[in-house]
C-alpha cells in the first residue's frame, strides 16, 4: 500500500540545534527523501497503483537436455555439447543439460551428458565389457535402466548419437553393423520409448572417418533414417539428425589424426546437425 500524503508530513527528524533554519533544512531534506523512496515502499507493499497485487513476470520453463552416446558425445575439446548449449542460450532458450556423468566443454555450456567412451549401442558382447568403467556392460542399452541408470535423468529431449563403435569393438560373431547395426539401433530406441513415452528423442546417423568419408557407415545411415520414420507412424516424437548431409566434410580439416574422433570444427557441424532440428521443436512457451 502507499504511504498517504499527510504522514510524510508528520515525518521528519528533528535536530535539537538552536539554530531554526538548520532544523527546517533538516526537515526539508528528509522529507524529500522520503518520497523519493515512495515507489520503493509500494512495490514492497504490493501496491500496483490500481489497489492490486503486482503480478511477477512469468518464470521460464526449464528445457531439460539429455546428450547420450559415445566417446563423440563425451567429448570437451570442445566436443558439440558446448556449442550447442551456448547457441540455445543465445536463443533465449532456458536449457539444462542433464545426465549421469559431468565433463565441462572446454568453449563452456554445461558439464552433464550421459556420452561413454567405447560404448556400443547393445545388448550384446563388447570390447568395453573389460573396462573398469562399463560395469561389465559397455554398452547403451544395459545402462538405459541398469548400471548407471542413465533415463533415472528427467529429461524432455534426448539427443541419441551412437554406433559408431559398433565397427570397432563389437564381440559378437555374426553381427555385421553395416547391415544390422540399424536393427539394434531400432532396439535401443524402442527401449527408451518403453521407458520414457513422452520424450522427445532426436537421433542421428554416424559422421564420417577420414579413411573413408563417403562409403563408411553409408547403410546404417540409411537405416536410421528409416528407424525414425517408422517411430513417427506409431505417433512419436522422433526426429532424424543428419550430421552427414548439408556440410562439407574435411577429412583434415575436420578429423582428428586418429581418423576417428573430430577436430573443433568437426564438433561443430555436429552441433549444428543438432541445433538445425532442436530450435524447431521449441515453442514460444520455452523462449
Amino acid at each position: 500500500m502507499a504511504i498517504p500524503g499527510d504522514m510524510v508530513i508528520q515525518l521528519y527528524y528533528d535536530v535539537y540545534d538552536s539554530d531554526k533554519r538548520k532544523r527546517m533544512k533538516t526537515n526539508v531534506f528528509f522529507k524529500m527523501a522520503l518520497l523519493a523512496m515512495f515507489p520503493f515502499f509500494q512495490i514492497a507493499c504490493g501496491d500496483n497503483g490500481g489497489g492490486g497485487e503486482i503480478t511477477p513476470p512469468p518464470t521460464k520453463r526449464v528445457i531439460k537436455i539429455m546428450p547420450i552416446g559415445d566417446s563423440l558425445t563425451e567429448a570437451n575439446e570442445p566436443g558439440y555439447r558446448g556449442y550447442l548449449y551456448n547457441w540455445l542460450k543465445v536463443d533465449s532458450l532456458n536449457v539444462d543439460f542433464v545426465g549421469v556423468n559431468k565433463k565441462m566443454p572446454s568453449n563452456g555450456g554445461d558439464e552433464d551428458h550421459s556420452g561413454f567412451g567405447g560404448f556400443v549401442i547393445g545388448p550384446g558382447a563388447s570390447v568395453g565389457d573389460e573396462w573398469s568403467h562399463t560395469q561389465g556392460h559397455g554398452n547403451i542399452y544395459y545402462h538405459l535402466d541398469k548400471g548407471y541408470e542413465i533415463l533415472s535423468q528427467n529429461c524432455s529431449y534426448i539427443l541419441l548419437m551412437i554406433g559408431i563403435n559398433d565397427f570397432f569393438n563389437n564381440k559378437e560373431d555374426g553381427y555385421n553393423p553395416e547391415k544390422d547395426g540399424a536393427v539394434r539401433l531400432e532396439g535401443l530406441v524402442e527401449k527408451i520409448f518403453a521407458l520414457r513415452p513422452d520424450v522427445t528423442l532426436l537421433v542421428s546417423n554416424l559422421t564420417p572417418v577420414a579413411w573413408n568419408m563417403q562409403g563408411f557407415g553409408s547403410l546404417f545411415n540409411e537405416g536410421v533414417e528409416d528407424i525414425v520414420k517408422r517411430q513417427q507412424e506409431q505417433g512419436r516424437a522422433c526426429y532424424f539428425v543428419d550430421t552427414r548431409n548439408g556440410h562439407v566434410w574435411d577429412a583434415k580439416a575436420d578429423i582428428s589424426e586418429d581418423q576417428l574422433h573430430l577436430t573443433a570444427s568437426g564438433y561443430e557441424k555436429v552441433a549444428r546437425s543438432f541445433y538445425s532440428v532442436l530450435k524447431p521443436l521449441l515453442s514460444d512457451e520455452d523462449r
